[in-house]
């Protein structure tokens, strides 16, 4: 009862920082694209291509505009995961709740749970604006779309539980650094060091290289799509 209520109570919170409304546009934006792929199946066919020869344009087109998304979509969640404790503790939502005698650990629980509902919300609305484009291209398997947004809500949820776990200690700024910054100087530096430093010892070039792979690239983890039917010219999936 006190764990619903407290789900409730950050969900709110969420929705007042008008989360929603970003509900709303991806909403608009990933439907959008359905009605984009049929149209430009329709004018493939009137401009004399086959139905099949449009259909496997516009889900090409589809595959890479999925791609990007999902790379969008997971700054989208670490921006998001890492505000919600930090706001929080600002505005006074975790010192009214930890002093009406809550533990810790079920009021982080309670705000991953309200994390989890929205990022959950808006990789539903990503997933089902795809199906719909990829069924207007008619390269669509009906399994997949009962299967594949599992795929890119494992990792993303994933990602998001790392990213809230160190916001419970650390600020806004100091999270982005981490999963921002800590990755992009660990690819970088390693390649600047064999190329602009002479003699750099190996250990030190190793080192950079291993903590970046502390950090896994979660949208490269995120198998999704696939919604179009495999190819025989195309490499199979791992």
């Amino acid at each position: 009862m006190i764990f619903g209520a407290l789900v409730r109570l950050y969900l709110r919170d969420l929705v007042r920082r008008r989360l929603l409304w970003g509900l709303a546009l991806v909403a608009i934006l990933v439907f959008a694209i359905g009605h984009w792929t049929s149209t430009a199946v329709e004018e493939a066919m009137g401009q004399g291509e086959s139905f099949a020869t449009a259909a496997r344009q516009a889900a090409g087109r589809l595959d890479q505009l999925a791609n990007q998304v999902r790379q969008w979509l997971y700054i989208a969640v670490v921006l998001v995961a890492a505000q919600v404790a930090p706001e929080s503790r600002k505005n006074g939502t975790t010192q009214f709740v930890l002093t009406s005698g809550v533990s810790r650990l079920t009021l982080a629980a309670a705000q991953f749970v309200a994390l989890s509902v929205i990022v959950g919300s808006a990789i539903l609305l990503v997933h089902a604006g795809f199906a719909v484009a990829f069924f207007h291209a008619h390269e669509v398997v009906p399994i997949d779309l009962s299967v594949a947004w599992m795929m890119l809500l494992g990792p993303m949820l994933a990602g998001a539980a790392c990213v809230f776990a160190v916001s419970l200690t650390a600020g806004s700024i100091e999270t982005y650094l981490v999963f921002f910054g800590v990755p992009l100087l660990g690819k970088t530096i390693p390649g600047w060091m064999g190329t602009s430093i002479k003699h750099t010892p190996a250990v030190l070039i190793r080192l950079f290289e291993n903590v970046a792979m502390l950090f896994p690239a979660f949208p490269d983890l995120a198998r999704w799509p696939p919604l179009s039917p495999a190819r025989s010219d195309a490499p199979p999936f791992a």
